[in-house]
């Protein structure tokens, strides 16, 4: 498929903060602002000579023919001719050997997501190489990065190869249906829940049971599981007991974050103790039962949730047992104190 692209200043009844995309009988455009008064204008054309740019006037051709508001183009910068390709490696790893970003996939531009999946795959790599390099993680861990990148990798290539080629539909039975479908996933609120987490990537899974690109789609909200990202941040200078604007997790090894799921009690806060006496400093211990807006992502039972530097969980245990937790911890490719 071939896109035309370029960047220059429009005027119209355009928003400077969204990103719009138009679809019709005529074609598919997309408009996305760069705050400044310019924006990127993309527009399907069907053969293109790649050797020429393409000019001011097809872009306001399509303009004309396909936003549904009159956009004036200004002159543009730059112009290019696109041409979606959908190419996933077969493999992330071989030896020593990572591949990363445009070097182990490339795919449609729709939804902009190529820059967010390759920083994805750098910070999945990233605190994994550095704690490897450490001691604070097993050498193991890295076997992870192909299954859980290429994973992800191929549900974006997926979600943005679909979302190109039903902005391109022609067929009057087709076009219907799916604008139908866009104007019930608007008004029943699908496209918040179930969409826009796709398109951002905060609905990345790393389960090792996650092969269906479906199962990433959390259809109704409950407490997380194992793969899942837990809103946490990440701090270079973590201390036990800190306590920040929101929770906070080491990046070059796992955290134990301790969740009372209701009250706490001198018998929790001696819980958690215990545990912190008995791992850190080579595995930090956190209690987090003072942030409520957990509540929805932990559930209302007491657990220990082990979560790793990029904030996706690696482990839940309800038992706040420090012999239980060393053994979750080995499980997921914690390296050993001594080796730490």
């Amino acid at each position: 498929m071939l896109f035309a692209i370029g960047d220059g200043p429009l005027n119209g009844p355009l928003p400077r903060d969204e990103m719009i995309y138009c679809y019709n009988a005529g074609g598919a455009m997309g408009l996305a602002p760069f705050g400044d008064g310019t924006f990127r204008v993309a527009c399907s054309v069907p053969v293109w000579n790649d050797d020429d740019a393409p000019p001011r006037e097809l872009f306001q051709e399509n303009l004309d023919r396909v936003v549904p508001f009159p956009a004036k183009l200004g002159e543009l910068k730059w112009t290019t001719v696109f041409r979606a390709r959908r190419r996933t490696a077969a493999a992330f790893r071989a030896g020593r050997c990572f591949l990363v970003g445009d070097a182990a996939h490339i795919f449609s531009a729709a939804g902009s997501q190529g820059m967010n999946t390759g920083i994805q795959d750098a910070i999945n790599l990233a605190w994994k190489l550095g704690g490897v390099m450490r001691g604070t993680v097993d050498a193991r861990v890295l076997d992870t990065y192909d299954r859980e990148r290429r994973h992800s990798a191929e549900r974006v290539s997926l979600v943005t190869a679909k979302q190109t080629s039903w902005g391109l539909v022609q067929q009057p039975a087709k076009v219907a249906l799916r604008d139908a479908l866009v104007r019930g996933a608007k008004l029943t609120g699908a496209f918040q829940r179930l969409v826009t987490p796709l398109m951002n990537q905060l609905s990345v899974n790393y389960a090792s049971d996650r092969e269906d690109v479906k199962a990433d789609i959390r259809w109704r909200r409950k407490p997380l599981g194992v793969g899942e990202r837990l809103p946490v941040f990440v701090s270079d200078g973590y201390e036990d007991g800190e306590q920040g604007p929101w929770p906070a997790v080491a990046d070059d090894r796992f955290t134990v974050l301790t969740w009372s799921g209701g009250a706490r009690g001198v018998q929790w806060e001696a819980r958690c103790a215990s545990l912190r006496a008995a791992l850190a400093p080579h595995h930090p211990v956190r209690d987090v039962s003072a942030w409520p807006a957990l509540k929805e992502f932990l559930g209302t039972s007491p657990r220990a949730v082990v979560v790793r530097p990029d904030g996706h969980i690696a482990a839940i245990e309800p038992r706040l047992d420090p012999a239980r937790l060393r053994v979750v911890l080995a499980g997921v490719g914690a390296a050993r104190p001594e080796a730490a």
